[in-house]
């Protein structure tokens, strides 16, 4: 059996992590060419502090509806402006992001994909390794 190279770990500087970049995020969407057929294009999403997050969480209040469904914030406020705050390429007003939102040419699927996209480069990092102790 071969040994295996022990993991060496760096203990991180003060200077390394005030230096820290945002998350970012690509995300590929179908979308028809100038030529009318379809092509592929790339959207990239950036994250926004954590402030900055809670705070668009907190000027959607939700609805009765959104709390039956757990949900902290009226989704249908919160996502075109999360997708605002968030998309760095192309770059999008609210009005821009609601407009998608609300958009007939869009299913739920898509733009779940757009809000999905959004939340994860502002909420991914927590890594909790779960260990079964039986």
């Amino acid at each position: 059996m071969a040994a295996k190279k022990a993991e060496q770990k760096q203990t991180a500087t003060l200077d390394q992590l005030k230096k820290k970049q945002r998350k970012t995020k690509e995300l590929e969407i179908t979308v028809e060419g100038d030529d009318g057929d379809p092509s592929t294009v790339t959207m990239v999403f950036q994250a926004i502090s954590g402030y900055q997050f809670d705070q668009l969480k907190k000027d959607c209040k939700p609805t009765q509806e959104d709390k039956k469904a757990g949900l902290d914030y009226n989704a249908e406020k919160f996502a075109p402006k999360l997708i605002a705050a968030t998309c760095i390429e192309p770059e999008m007003t609210e009005e821009d992001a609601q407009e998608i939102w609300e958009s007939d040419e869009w299913n739920r699927g898509e733009r779940m994909q757009l809000f999905m996209a959004a939340m994860e480069v502002c909420t991914s990092g927590l890594n909790v390794p779960f260990k079964s102790n039986g």
